[in-house]
């Protein structure tokens, strides 16, 4: 069973009962702001439904979101730890700017922060997650 959790322009978040985790579907134009808006719901969620993982799909977005990569790594990061997660999977967008943003964001990981691995196909993040 997928319970719909958040519905916007920008993202949609559903909790994937059957594999225990959140599936993000970041969609158009991100902004700082939209990206903060969507992790901080997320983080939300993964307390809330008591998941460990999240499948972080990029396929649909385009533009470039750099500006939030810091805070992704030193203030939500952290706090998506304490709610409960422990695997993160990435799916690159078609954008080379999203890609960038993506990759700068990564760069800034402590190998010990939590399990991010990040993916250009949805099939292959689903693979991944499901083992981890």
């Amino acid at each position: 069973m997928v319970d719909n959790l958040y519905g916007e322009d920008f993202l949609d978040i559903v909790y994937d009962e059957e594999n225990a985790w959140l599936y993000a579907n970041w969609k158009g134009y991100q902004t700082d702001s939209s990206v903060k808006e969507g992790v901080n719901r997320m983080i939300h969620m993964l307390d809330e439904h008591r998941a460990a993982k999240i499948l972080n799909d990029n396929s649909n977005t385009l533009g470039i979101w750099m500006g939030v990569a810091t805070w992704l790594i030193f203030d939500a990061l952290p706090r998506a730890r304490k709610a409960g997660l422990k695997s993160f999977a990435h799916v690159y967008g078609p954008s080379r700017f999203s890609r960038v943003s993506a990759e700068g964001a990564l760069l800034l990981l402590s190998p010990s922060q939590v399990d991010i691995k990040a993916f250009e196909d949805i099939a292959s993040a689903r693979s991944w997650l499901a083992r981890q």
